[in-house]
């Protein structure tokens, strides 16, 4: 990464499945974060 960043990216998926309803719904949520030479955190979000 220019400026001496480093880019970490990591994903969570989960399953929600109601009790009673056949139907599941599956969720995924990507972050990704930089982290600067003193540990500063900037980041957003990507859905």
């Amino acid at each position: 990464m220019p400026n001496g960043l480093i880019e970490v990216t990591f994903t969570v998926t989960w399953t929600v499945k109601p009790t009673g309803y056949p139907l599941s719904r599956t969720y995924t949520r990507i972050v990704t974060a930089y982290y600067g030479r003193y540990g500063l955190n900037l980041s957003y979000q990507r859905t």
